[in-house]
Order: C-alpha cells, then structure tokens, then sequence
C-alpha cells in the first residue's frame, strides 16, 4: 500500500473528497504540459497495425476508453485487453504490434507481467502510470498525477484518461487523419467544464441521500460509455462497498431485467447526444412500466442538464458528477471510501494472497 492507514480520516472530508476536488487542476496541468510525452507516444505507435491497452481494474476501464478514442479517430485496429488474459490467453505479438500497458502505481501481478511479455516479444511499449510509479521504463513512459492517499482513485483514473486522449489526438494527427470539427478546443475546455460539474455537488447530495440502502444498483452504458459505467460501478463497489454490476443497455434489456424488484435502480451514464440514445428510451419505458427509476448525468429520470460535448467525450464529460455521487453516496450510509476495507484485519489478510 503506498500509503498508511495511519492517516485515515474519520469522517466527512475523506481523502477521497480532497482528491476528487483536485481534477480540474490536474487536468488543466496535463493539458498544458502533457502534449509532447503524448505526441513521443504517437510517433513510437504510428507504424503500427494493431494496438493492445493492457490494464485491469480502473486501468481497463482507461484502455477501454483508449481503445474507442483510437479507433475512432485514426481507424487502427485497437483491443483493450485484462492483464491476465493478455499474459495467459492472449494474442500472439508480431512485428507490426504495439502495447500500452496501464497502471495507476505499476505494482506487481500482471500487469507488469504483460509489459515483460511485450517487451521479450520485441514491439513498442508505452506505459502510462501516475507519478512515482513502480512501473519499469519502456520504450515510452506515461505519466499521469500524483500519488492519492484514498485507495478508491478519483484524480488517478481522470488523469490517466486525459493522457490517453491526448496520446489519441496525436496519433491521430501524426497519421494525417483529420480531427473532428473543435475537437482540440473542446478538449481544452474539460477543466473548466469539471470545475462546474464540482459546484452541482449540492444536488449530487442530494440524489445520494435517495440512492438504495438494500436495493440493487446497476450502471448501464453502451460503446465507449460502457467504461464510464464499469468505472462507475466499480468506485460505488470500492466506496460504498455494495455489489453494483455495469452491463450495456442492451444487455439489461435481455434477461437481467428479470431480477429487478421494488427498491432497485439503474444508473445511465449515456447521454442524450448518443447513439444509442433511442434504444436506452425504450427501455427507459420497460423499467417505468416495473417502477423502476433510472436516473442520469444528462438523461433519465433525473438530469443535471445535457453534456455540454460531444458523446465522444462522455468518458471525461460525465466522470465527476457520478464520482460525487458515490462519494455522497458512502457518506449517507456511514462509510469510509478511503481504504477499500484494508484497513480491517479480514480483508487485509485476504489481500495478501493475490
């Protein structure tokens, strides 16, 4: 653990609370700073065929995003890959191949087993990792923020995706694929836009006053929004410590609504601007005919007003809202979000096992 619990904070603000606060400015720093790591990062891949993003928890949910930004914008064959199965079970490296391997403090277990395998296979690796990272040096290394006290990472997991966006745009620009219309402006904006997504907190408060105390809470997305919702449900898992699943859309609409009852609710980070907008309305309509709430950043029964980008950015765009929420959310029901229960003997001794 980089941190002690010795510092472990008894209540309301959590380290979680100070962290989350910080994103904006990491961002803004990132943004400023960051372009020439991102732009050495464009010019190791540009010659590749295929790219895998390798990482596993908050770090999966980054190639995820990484991987719907790189296809979408340069057109490379782009897979996000576990860490495990990328050591165990994954594909065979051939020239031509490239390799991120992601990591919020690049500790041990598989992920840095992935960066060896990559690099004994002879392709570009590129590491993205926070500051102070254990990761080894690859062919290029990422970094992204500060090390954060709270284990349940808020700043980590926005910093690391601003570092994928931008090593996105300028593998993008170095293959001569013309960007969206605004897209470099638009990405400029994401601090200011966070700074105002932090002063909705009062109403995100609110909403987590009403969130379930036994009932079940899914997070659904869809396309690139699906790492938002696994993202989502896994800092609800870390923080409030319920079972919280993340499923598509239209996943939700094949078999699990089944299981729904009086007391649940479905979390949507999709917004109005997708793609897939049409199809979450519809089954909007089945969970209200279950009297089954869904709520929302920018859709759903409950709305903070519509994402002021484009859905490409949803990754970024709706991030901080639903980070208050579960912050909110563990306050309401007495818990601390800062130490995913390592700070008691049981879990502790369980952790030490893997």
């Amino acid at each position: 653990m980089s941190h002690a619990i010795s510092q472990k904070r008894s209540g309301h603000p959590y380290w979680m609370y100070d962290t989350l606060l910080t994103q904006p400015d990491v961002a803004e720093t990132l943004l400023r700073d960051g372009w020439e790591q991102a732009t050495t990062a464009a010019e190791t891949l540009a010659g590749c065929d295929r790219l895998f993003l390798v990482g596993i928890g908050s770090s999966l949910h980054v190639a995820q995003a990484g991987a719907g930004w790189v296809t979408h914008l340069a057109g490379i064959d782009v897979q996000a890959v576990p860490s495990l199965e990328f050591c165990l079970y994954g594909p065979a490296l051939r020239p031509g191949d490239g390799v991120i391997v992601i990591s919020h403090s690049g500790g041990g277990g598989y992920t840095r087993e992935a960066l060896i395998l990559a690099q004994q296979a002879g392709v570009p690796v590129v590491t993205l990792t926070g500051q102070e990272s254990a990761m080894p040096p690859a062919t290029v290394s990422l970094t992204t923020s500060r090390p954060e006290v709270c284990r349940c990472h808020t700043a980590g997991y926005s910093g690391a995706l601003i570092v994928m966006i931008q090593v996105a745009t300028a593998l993008t620009e170095h293959m001569g694929v013309p960007l969206p219309d605004g897209w470099h402006g638009q990405l400029q904006g994401i601090p200011a836009m966070m700074t105002a997504q932090l002063g909705q907190e009062p109403d995100l408060r609110a909403w987590a006053t009403e969130m379930p105390r036994t009932g079940n809470v899914i997070v659904v997305g869809a396309g690139i929004h699906q790492a938002t919702a696994s993202e989502v449900a896994l800092k609800m898992q870390e923080a409030v410590q319920r079972q919280v699943q993340a499923m598509t859309i239209e996943q939700l609409a094949h078999g699990p609504m089944a299981a729904l009852q009086d007391g649940d609710l479905v979390l949507t980070v999709i917004p109005e601007n997708a793609l897939a907008v049409e199809r979450q309305h519809q089954v909007a309509k089945g969970l209200a005919a279950l009297n089954i709430p869904i709520w929302g950043i920018s859709s759903g029964a409950r709305r903070l007003g519509p994402s002021p980008l484009p859905e490409w950015f949803s990754p970024l765009s709706h991030l901080v809202p639903m980070q208050l929420l579960t912050y909110w959310w563990a306050v309401a029901m007495g818990v601390d979000p800062d130490w995913n229960r390592l700070d008691q003997p049981a879990h502790a001794a369980a952790k030490a096992h893997y």
